[in-house]
């Protein structure tokens, strides 16, 4: 990369202010270095004698030559011993993953990290440097203090960006274990940390902030201010339409609603019209659903909990049904797919699902997503997206339906003389929108994500609606359907204004770059190809430029692309190459203005 391309939405302010005794660099990772005597300590990236590194996030990491690197403490493992963390990771934290956390860390060790904790006073040619605790951005998340030539210089990582803005929310995602939410089902649970931190900062009074990305932050407690405000008001905006209130005590949604909002109000939408009795031909177990025919054939709405398989043998023996046809898949996730396959194979069953979700429900492997199922789904009979097909005096209709997670689908039952019913998997429920983890992909905008499903219901004349978690039959009154998609439309501005990147979605989707396959398996010295999954959620058309980034040894002939690509339009880009280890390449990416180093990973094993 170019020393011009580097991340600055903004003109970089004058480093006028610095005193001679600082260096101010700004880059894809900036540097600030602070020369005494014959000694130099550096901020994110070296070369120095001492390197300070706030946080484990390989876009926060620049030059790590130094003697003496220093790192939080209690993420010390992710810089001395990656390799083993990541084999960890490939084997067992990718699946069934309710941590939901996003994986940037490092790839490579750095034998000279150290710890240190929030608390401790650094001494550097007998200058006094403070640390703080500033979790957030991350969970480990510190900043460093300085005093000199007179100004209190503050370097917090990505903690905040000039403007008061943030790189992504869903770096937020976080549990509460109080409350017994785990990380999935907490959405940006980490602003109450994020707020506690940015008490700290004004505690601490600096004069600048040196973030690791971006301009130099002159204006300190504007820009506190500011990403405070955006933040609360995101949440507030996220409790109004909650679906996980549904699930909970009105004490667990105050509880969580306070931690966060303090004394502030937020509105929430009038719970749905319910309908607890459920018509003759639906059947419930676990969080299946199977659809009955008066001829004894039988449809199943997804397959992910143990107990599903021997219900639908009582059920058959017990003459419920006769001949179960096939198995829907609404959505992807563990506890809707994990016994589909083995269960499509014991009921000589069809898999049925909607184009978007096909290649995830096949390979889940090339994926890097929330509560993926090691359980492939290798026979499908995808429908195009509103094909209709009829099925035993049903009339059935799939759709793709991006709700709860981006790759999702929904089945429109029409029966014989009945209402007309809406399985759409876990994507609303009685209290509104099932976004509540960040990193599912819930893209916001005009024919994105919920926004296009509530218009989707609409159009369909608002049918009852089955969530395979919720008990009764519910639909959404007109009034209730406009005020969810309004605070879409509010959502989609917040996320606009509060990240520095151009376009709201690069807020919410974790994975607009992401490398394909995720997990890959090869023999050495097998030739393979790595592509670069891209998606531009700029309102305008970008160029990007790419770099894929090997372990020593392997070989990739064209290792710099460039891409322009469409808003709002995804791009695969090639990466031919040989592998000759095991290993975790990363991309990295930038266009004009704006540079992210090693974004994305893939975790490559051999055969």
């Amino acid at each position: 990369m170019t020393r011009r391309s580097f991340f600055a939405l903004a003109a970089a302010p004058s480093t006028g202010r610095l005193p001679r005794e600082l260096e101010w660099t700004p880059g894809p990772v900036n540097r600030l270095r602070w020369r005494l005597a014959d000694s130099t300590l550096a901020v994110y990236s070296g070369p120095a004698d001492m390197l300070l590194l706030p946080e484990a996030r390989r876009h926060a990491i620049g030059d790590t030559s130094a003697r003496q690197v220093l790192v939080p403490a209690s993420a010390l493992d992710r810089f001395r011993r990656p390799d083993a963390l990541w084999n960890d990771f490939a084997s067992q934290g990718r699946l069934h993953d309710y941590d939901n956390q996003t994986t940037r860390w490092p790839v490579s060790e750095i034998p000279a990290a150290q710890p240190v904790a929030a608390g401790q006073t650094l001494r550097f040619a007998n200058q006094a440097i403070d640390v703080l605790s500033t979790p957030g951005y991350t969970r480990d998340g510190l900043s460093f203090g300085l005093n000199a030539g007179g100004l209190r210089v503050l370097a917090t990582g990505n903690l905040i960006h000039a403007g008061g803005k943030i790189l992504d929310l869903y770096s937020l995602q976080d549990s509460i274990p109080d409350w017994k939410v785990r990380g999935y089902h907490g959405f940006a649970a980490r602003i109450a940390a994020l707020r506690q931190s940015l008490a700290a900062i004004r505690q601490w009074r600096p004069d600048i902030i040196a973030p690791a990305s971006g301009p130099l932050i002159t204006n300190p407690g504007a820009d506190l201010d500011r990403l405070e405000e955006t933040l609360i008001h995101c949440y507030a905006n996220y409790l109004s339409t909650d679906a996980y209130r549904w699930y909970v005590s009105p004490e667990n949604t105050q509880a969580r609603a306070r931690r966060i909002l303090g004394t502030r109000a937020f509105n929430p939408m009038p719970l749905a019209e319910t309908r607890p009795q459920l018509p003759s031909w639906l059947h419930t177990t676990a969080n299946s659903r199977l659809i009955t025919a008066p001829n004894g054939h039988a449809l199943l709405i997804d397959c992910g909990i143990k107990s599903v398989p021997p219900q639908l043998r009582q059920w058959r023996a017990t003459g419920l049904f006769e001949k179960l046809d096939a198995i829907y898949i609404t959505h992807y996730h563990d506890d809707h797919t994990d016994y589909a396959a083995s269960t499509a194979s014991e009921f000589s069953a069809a898999v049925w699902s909607c184009p978007g979700q096909a290649g995830i429900l096949r390979e889940p492997a090339r994926f890097r997503l929330p509560c993926l199922t090691p359980n492939p789904i290798p026979h499908l009979d995808i429908w195009r997206h509103a094909e209709s097909r009829d099925w035993h005096g049903f009339r059935l209709t799939s759709f793709d339906f991006p709700g709860q997670t981006l790759l999702h689908g929904a089945l429109l039952v029409e029966p014989p003389g009945g209402d007309p019913v809406l399985f759409v998997g876990d994507s609303f429920t009685p209290s509104g929108m099932d976004d509540y983890c960040l990193l599912n992909r819930n893209l916001v905008g005009p024919g994105l994500g919920l926004h296009l499903c509530l218009a989707l219901i609409e159009r369909l004349g608002r049918p009852w609606l089955v969530n395979q978690h919720v008990a009764p039959l519910f639909r959404f009154s007109p009034e209730q359907i406009r005020f969810q998609q309004k605070q879409l439309e509010e959502r989609a501005a917040l996320l606009a204004s509060l990240t520095p990147l151009p376009g709201a979605n690069f807020a919410v989707d974790e994975q607009w770059l992401r490398l394909d396959p995720y997990l890959h398996s090869v023999s050495p010295g097998a030739k393979t190809t790595l592509n670069a999954i891209l998606t531009n959620h700029a309102p305008s058309p970008l160029e990007f430029s790419l770099q894929l980034h090997t372990p020593g040894g392997w070989a990739c002939p064209n290792p710099r692309r460039r891409i322009r690509v469409a808003p709002g339009q995804t791009a695969t880009i090639p990466f031919p190459l040989t592998v000759a280890s095991a290993g975790f390449p990363t991309l990295s990416v930038s266009a004009p203005g704006w540079s992210l180093p090693a974004w994305s990973e893939a975790i490559v094993r051999l055969a």
